[in-house]
């Protein structure tokens, strides 16, 4: 009984094993066509599901996920921004910087960051404009906070 509970156990781990990989390699075509939400999605799957694991092709699955996630938020920030969509635009920059320094990535934290700033400084400039001068010294803070 033990023997087919642990056979079971190892039946399961491979399949599982197997579905985290396939489910990166889905995230890396997503990523080389672009697709970057369909690729965010895949990748913070494998996250979740293989962080645990002990098989070593898992773990580099993992890792290599994590250094695309930044990414993805990054580039979906750049579509919003590209929309004229600053508040989307802030906030996929946001989880990008907050997702870098959670995986260690510093360099790509600073560039996140500077794109806040610069939607800001988009905002603010929009309220200066305007005659707003209130709300966009207020904008402008924020602006020069992120970066």
């Amino acid at each position: 009984m033990m023997a087919v509970a642990l056979l079971s156990f190892v039946a399961a781990s491979a399949q599982s094993t197997g579905e985290i990989i396939e489910k990166y390699n889905q995230g890396t075509a997503a990523l080389q066509a672009k697709q970057w939400a369909t690729a965010l999605t895949a990748f913070e799957d494998v996250v979740k599901s293989g962080v645990d694991s002990e098989d070593s092709n898992v773990l580099n699955c993992v890792a290599a996920s994590k250094k695309y996630i930044p990414t993805c938020y990054f580039q979906l920030g750049g579509v919003a921004i590209k929309s004229g969509k600053f508040d989307e635009a802030i906030e996929k920059f946001s989880k990008s910087a907050d997702k870098a320094e959670l995986y260690g990535d510093q360099q790509s934290k600073l560039k996140a960051n500077s794109w806040i700033a610069k939607c800001y400084q988009a905002q603010g400039g929009k309220a200066f404009n305007a005659g707003d001068y209130a709300a966009a010294v207020a904008v402008f803070e924020k602006g020069y906070a992120a970066n």
